[in-house]
């Protein structure tokens, strides 16, 4: 339900229902049986109370929000000043206490669900429609780390054979093999729907409407776990690709050992190794999503 899925493993399941209904009896009986006359509904209800009573209401909110409000444009002052990348400050906020860190993940996942007109499992499944014979000795001992970088132009690296030496520590890893690749779109959002599925797996229209399920969904119906760790906020594109657990850019700032870092690739460094560590039997995919800097 929420993109933290091993919260979700913990919190939602057959025992948190039981958990749920048993220790809501008691209060649902009181409230039930409750003949208070002064609950907000009857005195909205009551001609001479409903403004005051609405104020107080918006009263609360607004305590809420206003603090919260003015750190983040002071927040937005100091990072032009300084030319320093923050995470947001309310949404670190919100992923830092509950029941927000609950809310604002939920929230973002429904919103991802609402934004998309089709739904993963509705895409063509490659699975299902082409066969893939994996090696002879097996992919269990296998980890595929893939990093989504920002728009660059191949003709201005030098390991494509750009003048100047514009790549010199990648020139120098083993092992590399460098594409001329081309994505089909400059926008983030746009180009993250054609660049992970089959040629002719998006529609050549504006909006690039996908017609199947991504490379990394295919992983992890082949057997794959998979963790995604972005310093930005696709949520549709990260629920696409099936992760078993997600964390963007504002749940990463929020964790305790990253309070009040820059955004910065770098943080996306621990978030792999802890990934690593938790999954020592190989057979995992870990997918980064950098911001650039």
């Amino acid at each position: 339900m929420t993109t933290d899925i091993d919260l979700s493993k913990e919190v939602v399941g057959k025992g948190f229902i039981m958990w749920t209904i048993l220790t809501c009896l008691i209060p649902l009986f009181f409230i039930w049986s409750n003949t208070c006359r002064y609950t907000l509904l009857r005195q909205l209800l009551t001609r001479g109370q409903r403004i005051r009573n609405v104020a107080v209401v918006l009263l609360a909110g607004l305590l809420v929000w206003a603090p919260i409000r003015l750190m983040e444009k002071q927040q937005k002052r100091i990072e032009k000043a300084t030319g320093v990348d923050m995470p947001s400050y309310g949404g670190v906020v919100a992923n830092s206490y509950l029941p927000s860190n609950w809310l604002s993940a939920l929230g973002l996942y429904a919103w991802a669900q609402a934004d998309e007109s089709s739904d993963v499992k509705s895409l063509i499944n490659p699975t299902k429609k082409f066969t893939y014979q994996a090696p002879a000795e097996g992919l269990d001992d296998t980890y595929v780390v893939f990093v989504i970088g920002e728009t660059t132009r191949w003709d201005h690296m030098g390991i494509l054979g750009y003048d100047r030496d514009t790549t010199p520590k990648l020139a120098q890893e083993k092992n590399l093999v460098a594409y001329r690749g081309y994505s089909c779109d400059t926008a983030t959002k746009l180009s993250l729907r054609c660049m992970f599925v089959r040629e002719g797996g998006a529609s050549d229209n504006p909006q690039r409407t996908l017609k199947e399920q991504n490379v990394f969904a295919v992983l992890k119906q082949l057997g794959f776990s998979s963790d995604l760790f972005a310093m930005q906020s696709e949520m549709w594109f990260y629920t696409n690709t099936m992760a078993d657990n997600i964390a963007y850019r504002e749940q990463i700032g929020a964790e305790p050992r990253n309070r009040g870092k820059n955004v910065d690739d770098m943080l996306l460094l621990s978030e792999m190794e802890q990934s690593l560590k938790n999954h020592p039997q190989g057979k995992h995919l870990i997918v980064l999503h950098t911001k650039g800097s």
